[in-house]
C-alpha cells in the first residue's frame, strides 16, 4: 500500500480545529433542535385552539425576515469565528440557571437525605403509627 504524504494510514485528518467546529456546531444545533420542538409543544399545552399554536410558530420565524439579509451582509465583513463564539455565548446565557439548577438537583438531593437522621425517621414511624388504627379488624366491612 502507497502512503500518501500527509495522511495517515491513506485516511486525510481533518485536525483538531475541525473537530471544535463540529462540536460546537452540534451542540448549536441540538439546542436549536430542542427550541423548534419545544416551544410548539408548551403552546399546545397552553390551548387546544390550533391558531394560536401555529401563531407561535410563525412568530418563532418571523425574526428571520427582517434580519436574515442585514445579518448576511455584514457577517460577509466581519470575523466569521469571533461572531460564533459571540452569538452562541450569548444563546447560552438565557438558559444558563436552568442547566445550573438541572446540575445542582443532585446534589441538594443528596444534602437533604444526609440531613435526615435516625431520629427524625423514629419520629416520623411514631405519628405514623399513631394516626394508623391499630385494630385492623373494626376497618373490614364483613
Amino acid at each position: 500500500m502507497r502512503r500518501v504524504a500527509g495522511t495517515r494510514k491513506g485516511r486525510d485528518r481533518l485536525g483538531r480545529d475541525f473537530a471544535k467546529l463540529w462540536l460546537a456546531q452540534a451542540a448549536s444545533n441540538v439546542g436549536d433542535g430542542v427550541y423548534v420542538t419545544a416551544l410548539p409543544l408548551l403552546a399546545a399545552t397552553l390551548t387546544r385552539d390550533p391558531l394560536p399554536v401555529s401563531a407561535v410558530v410563525f412568530a418563532e420565524w418571523l425574526p428571520w425576515l427582517p434580519f436574515g439579509f442585514l445579518a448576511g451582509a455584514l457577517l460577509d465583513r466581519w470575523d466569521r469565528r469571533r461572531v460564533m463564539w459571540v452569538v452562541d455565548a450569548g444563546r447560552l446565557g438565557p438558559p444558563a440557571p436552568f442547566l445550573v439548577a438541572g446540575m445542582l438537583m443532585p446534589a441538594m438531593g443528596l444534602l437533604a437525605l444526609r440531613s435526615i437522621n435516625r431520629r427524625t425517621i423514629r419520629q416520623a414511624l411514631a405519628e405514623v403509627g399513631r394516626t394508623t388504627p391499630t385494630d385492623r379488624s373494626s376497618s373490614y366491612a364483613g
